[in-house]
């Protein structure tokens, strides 16, 4: 009788860990940190113009961002090794991985912008074409421009080229 009892309350244990990562609970989780998000979001984004955001609002975009990514990650692995789900594991599995690279891309980057102190865009990796330089026009079409220019006529110039 007291093993009985004791197998009965371990079954009980596990059931009740088990049941918070059910669906319903997940959805109203996600539903639950949507809200949050977006209320700290449109609470506290706005900043007057000239001036940058501060430190804290920026490290709680990315304490409010990454988490989701992480359990997607452990749900999707989770679904790809269930015994319930008959075809299609691997997709779980791809799905689960993109979302784990996201999170280490959005740890990288909240280290990149927070640590070091870059803006994304300041960094280098956006290779744009040098102010030095000036934009690029292909020939063909500045010679056309430089016709219609001097003609003093302004019309639609047809052109195959992209630049």
């Amino acid at each position: 009788m007291g093993q009985k009892r004791l197998m009965s309350s371990s079954v009980d244990k596990s059931s009740t860990i088990g049941s918070f990562f059910n669906g319903q609970n997940v959805i109203y989780a996600g539903i639950a940190w949507a809200v949050i998000s977006l209320l700290f979001f449109l609470l506290f984004g706005v900043t007057a113009p000239g001036e940058e955001k501060p430190f804290w609002y920026l490290f709680g975009t990315y304490v409010l961002e990454l988490p989701p990514f992480l359990l997607a990650a452990f749900l999707c692995y989770r679904n790809w090794r269930s015994p319930q789900i008959a075809s299609g594991t691997n997709v779980w599995l791809g799905i689960g991985l993109a979302m784990l690279c996201w999170f280490i891309g959005g740890l990288l980057f909240g280290w990149w912008e927070l640590y070091i102190g870059l803006e994304p865009d300041e960094s280098g990796f956006i290779m744009g074409r040098s102010l030095k330089k000036g934009p690029f026009i292909a020939d063909s079409l500045l010679k056309k421009i430089e016709v219609l220019n001097s003609k003093g006529e302004k019309q639609v110039v047809k052109t195959w080229s992209r630049a």
